[in-house]
């Protein structure tokens, strides 16, 4: 399903998700990415650095400056409000949505939470005997 990202409001771009569960993909930009470029490949860069948990710090200082600068980056890039709407222009429902770039790689990849599948029927009880039929035995 095809979705508009928006930043602030502001389109940044489109992107082709299914709409389940963890998903990533390829976001063809538009102009007003240009607005978070730079704070979106600077924590997708401590990102690949770092990992996901590379940026924690210590827990007493002195802190490394690195791992400052990473999570600094991070953290900018968490502050970022970004949104998906589909054709009709209704807000998708997502858990996080994320914008990531790569230092030297053109590509941008969104990648989002949806909530998954839900069953539409729920568990059925096994036949137990009414209690007329009880009587009657």
């Amino acid at each position: 399903m095809w979705y508009t990202v928006l930043h602030e409001h502001t389109p940044i771009g489109v992107v082709d998700l299914p709409p389940a569960g963890l998903t990533a993909g390829a976001m063809e930009p538009h102009p007003g990415y240009e607005a978070i470029a730079a704070i979106t490949m600077a924590a997708t860069a401590a990102l690949l650095t770092d990992g996901f948990f590379g940026a924690a710090l210590p827990p007493l200082p002195p802190f490394p400056a690195a791992a400052l600068r990473s999570r600094r980056a991070i953290a900018r890039a968490a502050r970022l409000n970004i949104e998906l709407r589909d054709a009709r222009g209704a807000l998708a429902d997502t858990s996080f949505v994320n914008v990531l770039e790569a230092p030297g790689d053109h590509r941008v990849v969104v990648v989002a939470g949806f909530p998954t599948v839900r069953a539409l029927l729920g568990a059925m009880r096994p036949n137990a005997p009414s209690p007329s039929e009880e009587d009657r035995a």
